[in-house]
């Protein structure tokens, strides 16, 4: 656990140290809308489906899954690449608690609850051409879980934020978070 928290730090210590710097060989960095999928009774998770994703290849870097909470969030489950190779489409799914080859569990996954608030994150990086540099995408959504009474059955829902009203859908969960 010490040793989890100590390489954590250090990693977050080198991400700043390199965006004070600049980063240049990184490029621009970018976030968008994720997309969160049933597998079986387990969420599961994909990036953006629009032009960049399907034409281009993603390195995909990290998935983290946090409870939503008054403060901050908790992290449920998180996943980061070993090395490079590991790459993501619009039609893989990379289902909750699994662990891809080449990937390696950081945070070990603590079971989903019904009628939580929940956020997940992809982190991943594409080489744009030219000028031949790596650019950061990061793509985030926010779902929770339903159960049917009768059956049992778990759902998925992905919540979408709503314009008009200025806030997450959460209300669609049964879930009522004062935003």
């Amino acid at each position: 656990m010490k040793n989890n928290l100590i390489m954590k730090l250090l990693t977050l210590l080198i991400f700043l140290t390199a965006t004070l710097a600049g980063c240049a060989a990184w490029g621009d960095r970018l976030s968008e809308e994720g997309r969160v999928l049933q597998a079986d009774d387990k969420p599961c998770f994909t990036v953006a489906d629009n032009e960049e994703t399907r034409v281009k290849l993603l390195e995909l870097s990290t998935i983290d899954v946090s409870e939503v909470v008054s403060v901050g969030t908790n992290i449920r489950w998180e996943i980061s690449s070993k090395n490079h190779g590991n790459i993501i489409s619009p039609t893989e799914c990379i289902t909750y608690g699994a662990t891809p080859a080449h990937m390696k569990t950081e945070t070990q996954p603590i079971a989903l609850e019904v009628g939580k608030p929940y956020e997940m994150g992809i982190g991943s990086y594409v080489l744009k051409t030219p000028p031949n540099k790596w650019s950061r995408r990061e793509y985030r959504a926010n779902f929770c879980l339903t159960q049917d009474e009768s059956t049992k059955k778990i759902t998925v829902h992905q919540v979408y934020y709503d314009d008009n009203l200025g806030k997450l859908r959460w209300d669609k969960c049964g879930i009522h978070i004062s935003q």
